[in-house]
């Protein structure tokens, strides 16, 4: 028996789970740096053992990926309820990223995009981007591409199945999505230059719960993209809920230092309004303590 088939036996039995070989891209992306595997299958052995033995994997836990090293490259493993597999983070993409820097860029922007369109990747923005033109056509204006949208998604889009994904090129592909279908939108938004972002409420039926706003015509309105008929109404979130105010958030998403997604939410608070109410972010001096505002994830 040869070695690899000795490795590859002593790490399925290790793991009591199958192995999937790689696809040759992943190998080809290794060989272009100073690391050189003899096989895709050997480096799927030399994944898995890492995450058991090093990083604790748990091959029983939930479907979002996490993230291993080894040397200078960073992998994702996924676990599909058969087979453990390995996909490598796109050059150029932040492996993680934490809490705290994710929301002071968030509040320095008024930037709440993160995971629903990785804008450091050329590709993802550009199939991202080429649907969104075919699907709004010659539409002018950001009012009539945000209303093409919303009846594009009426007619091909799948509201009854959920995903565990918040990126738009990949929701593009699936066409299907629950409250994720957020990311799609915004990301889609994004792409054409038209700022927009996921919002929440703390009691259901009084507002648009899960929603998204567009910056239209100088202010912030909600686009409803879930029920029929799907619309934009002229008011914020802020205006349907004012005198409680601090009931609204805006959600975000964000992965920490091991690759797990969050969603992170902030609420309103008037040391933060500039974020609510116009579309620029904060000075240095107005970002106030973290640790003071009203956040959850």
């Amino acid at each position: 028996m040869s070695k690899l088939k000795e490795l590859v036996q002593e790490a399925e039995s290790l793991l009591g789970r199958r192995l999937v070989p790689l696809k040759s891209g992943l190998r080809s992306t290794l060989e272009r740096g100073p690391l050189r595997f003899p096989s895709a299958v050997l480096l799927s052995v030399l994944l898995a053992w890492v995450a058991v033995r090093t990083f604790g994997y748990d091959l029983d836990g939930d479907s979002s990926p996490d993230t291993v090293a080894l040397g200078k490259f960073h992998f994702h493993l996924f676990w599909t309820g058969k087979d453990l597999s390995a996909k490598p983070v796109e050059e150029g993409r932040p492996v993680s990223r934490n809490w705290d820097d994710t929301l002071h860029e968030a509040l320095a922007k008024n930037d709440f995009v993160f995971e629903f369109l990785h804008r450091e990747d050329r590709e993802e923005v550009a199939t991202v981007r080429e649907a969104a033109e075919r699907i709004v056509g010659d539409a002018r204006t950001d009012r009539q591409k945000v209303q093409r949208l919303l009846a594009w998604m009426t007619e091909n889009w799948d509201f009854s199945i959920e995903h565990s994904t918040v990126n738009a090129a990949a929701l593009l592909q699936l066409r299907q999505g629950m409250c994720e279908t957020s990311g799609f939108f915004v990301g889609v938004l994004d792409t054409l230059g038209i700022k927009a972002r996921e919002v929440n409420d703390a009691v259901p039926g009084q507002g648009p719960d899960t929603a998204v706003e567009v910056w239209l015509d100088g202010k912030w309105r909600v686009a409803y993209l879930f029920g029929s008929p799907k619309y934009i109404d002229d008011r914020s979130v802020l205006e349907m809920f004012a005198g409680n105010e601090s009931d609204v958030c805006i959600v975000y998403y964000w992965r920490d230092p091991n690759g797990k997604l969050f969603r992170g939410k902030l609420w309103y608070d008037e040391r933060v309004a500039p974020i609510f109410r116009t579309r620029r972010g904060l000075t240095v001096r107005e970002v106030p303590d973290l640790a003071q505002l009203r956040t959850s994830y």
